[in-house]
């Protein structure tokens, strides 16, 4: 028997990631594609299930993505965007102001955020650092309220109770107050 199990997996009829990883996550529901699908990389895979799907790529696993982060994902072009493949299992998170648990995924490339009832914001670099050290969404800027807009020579991100700028010189947090906090680093 074990013989037979063990064949199986060198014939590869036996079970992959995808299909250990589904099995670990039974929230994902009913499969909807049969079988595994190419990414364009050709080196990843995926397949569609019920309430999210399952990606797989030799250098992060597999990891199940729930439909309610998959808008972002999407949005930002799936693997080949910035985000690039997910590198492990999404997170509820509880909502310190009560409007029910959030998520946060983390990909190659940052993390998306999704409170509850609310659009999934895409967080990473300095500003996701710097919003790291201030407590995440329970410290004094709350919850992600957009991604990365464009301002002046630099970028911001507006979060619940402030914005985090960015420049090449220094990255600042602003309460809504419009005190700014101490520059978090500067370049050397």
């Amino acid at each position: 028997m074990f013989a037979d199990h063990v064949a199986s997996f060198a014939d590869g009829t036996g079970p992959n990631a995808i299909d250990v990883r589904a099995a670990a996550s039974p929230w994902l529901g009913a499969r909807r594609t049969d079988g595994e699908l190419s990414t364009p990389d050709e080196v990843g895979r995926f397949a569609e299930f019920e309430h999210g799907y399952v990606y797989w790529h030799p250098s992060t696993d597999a990891h199940a993505v729930p439909t309610a982060v998959m808008d972002k994902y999407a949005e930002l072009d799936w693997e080949t965007g910035p985000l690039g493949y997910p590198t492990a299992e999404h997170t509820e998170l509880p909502d310190p102001r009560g409007s029910g648990p959030g998520l946060a995924q983390a990909f190659q490339g940052g993390i998306v955020y999704r409170r509850a009832g609310q659009p999934a914001y895409w967080v990473h670099g300095a500003i996701g650092a710097r919003w790291a050290a201030a407590g995440y969404q329970n410290g004094e800027l709350g919850w992600p309220a957009s991604d990365e807009t464009a301002h002046d020579d630099g970028v911001y991100q507006a979060f619940e109770f402030g914005r985090i700028y960015w420049v090449p010189e220094q990255i600042v947090a602003l309460r809504n107050s419009g005190e700014p906090d101490t520059p978090l680093a500067r370049p050397a």
